[in-house]
């Protein structure tokens, strides 16, 4: 009900407040440890309170840090970080991404609204991944009572 209510804000300062504060909410820890600084840490420091407090890998950390300065960005605590060049990282896989990008936006203005030719759509998506960490001890009563779990609440929930 609150990011229903935050995403129904029509004008963008209202909805940056509103939204600050579901992420002050949602980011309790980080700002208890720091306070108001917590949306003007760099991205070392994010990762390093990601990884530290949910012992993370380099890469969830690095994730997590870059989740949050959208965030903040779109809260109106700074601006939203620009993804590198494949230039400035010398990887050929960025080359081939930026394509794959680029070929996928034509399509998408190939697909606008027939009604208005000129508008844009913008499309969000959101990926949520479960990760579960079966004991090496269980039983096979324990996996499946695990399992018929996830199916209950999160497959049929």
């Amino acid at each position: 009900p609150d990011g229903a209510n935050v995403f129904s804000h029509h004008k963008d300062d209202e909805f940056s407040k509103a939204f600050s504060k579901l992420i002050e909410n949602s980011y309790s820890a980080l700002f208890e440890l720091h306070g108001d600084n917590a949306w003007l840490l760099d991205t070392d420091e994010l990762i390093t309170f990601f990884r530290q407090s949910d012992q993370t890998s380099d890469a969830i950390g690095r994730r997590q840090a870059n989740t949050f300065k959208i965030f903040a960005a779109v809260s109106g605590h700074g601006e939203i970080p620009v993804k590198k060049s494949a230039r400035n990282s010398g990887g050929k896989t960025e080359k081939k991404s930026a394509k794959i990008k680029t070929s996928s936006a034509k399509k998408k203005q190939q697909k606008s609204d027939p009604l208005h030719p000129k508008s844009s759509q913008k499309d969000i998506g959101l990926t949520v991944r479960v990760e579960i960490n079966l004991p090496s001890d269980g039983t096979k009563e324990t996996y499946d009572a695990i399992f018929k779990s996830i199916k209950e609440n999160l497959i049929d929930g």
